[in-house]
């Protein structure tokens, strides 16, 4: 099984990069950030050669299961090669080789890419004389929801830039967090007992309350 990969692998590289490169065997993830070649038709039924980039910072919001699309054109081929990389990593033999689904090589990319010990911690922002508190994954992983209506998409978001919680914590939360960019803050605020300054509203728990005149309003709130 492991033969047959590193075969079709081989050969989506030589395709893509021409017939004098090397073969492809991917040993380590960054390995696998590359471009992989795929063949589509268009519109008038005339085949053309397109070419599709994947890597690991592309991968939970363009293979998302929710939301997939043309870019997403190169996943199946990130995930061939991904797989290869987690069974060589396991050091297993042919026979034990598994070929990853979106979950598994989500979690193996989390694995290999989060550093020992990393948390969630707030930062100090300034703008000239005016200082305010900002927890940048966390706005980071809300940021999907400007984007998508699906609470799976928004769970991937979570779970890529939230240390601490698991693929499955992760997607309970995105269900809750898709109805919006700050509820979907005063979720995973709430989640990791953590406040910052926001400068249109205020959470009291999961509830985001939207200032009504003043920019701020929520540090004159008890909370």
């Amino acid at each position: 099984m492991r033969k047959v990969l590193s075969l079709f692998l081989s050969i989506i590289f030589l395709a893509s990069c021409g017939s004098g490169e090397e073969s492809f065997e991917p040993k380590v993830l960054s390995d696998c950030d590359r471009t992989y070649y795929e063949t589509t038709r268009t519109a008038k039924d005339n085949k053309s050669t397109v070419t599709w980039t994947m890597s690991s910072d592309k991968y939970f919001s363009n293979c998302s299961p929710g939301n997939k699309g043309v870019w997403s054109s190169a996943c199946p081929y990130y995930q061939k090669c991904v797989s290869e990389v987690k069974y060589l990593d396991s050091g297993k033999s042919d026979n034990e080789f598994v070929e990853l689904d979106f979950e598994r090589t989500a979690k193996f990319i989390k694995s290999k890419l989060l550093a020992s010990g990393k948390t969630t911690e707030r930062k100090e922002k300034c703008r000239g004389n005016r200082c305010w508190m900002t927890t940048p994954n966390i706005t980071e992983a809300c940021g999907a929801v400007s984007s998508t209506y699906s609470g799976e998409v928004v769970g991937n978001s979570i779970f890529e830039n939230i240390p601490e919680f698991s693929y499955e914590k992760s997607h309970e939360l995105g269900q809750k967090a898709v109805k919006g960019y700050g509820e979907c803050l005063c979720i995973l605020h709430n989640a990791l007992n953590i406040q910052d300054d926001y400068s249109i509203g205020y959470c009291i728990g999961e509830r985001y309350i939207e200032c009504d005149k003043k920019a701020f309003c929520g540090r004159e709130i008890k909370r």
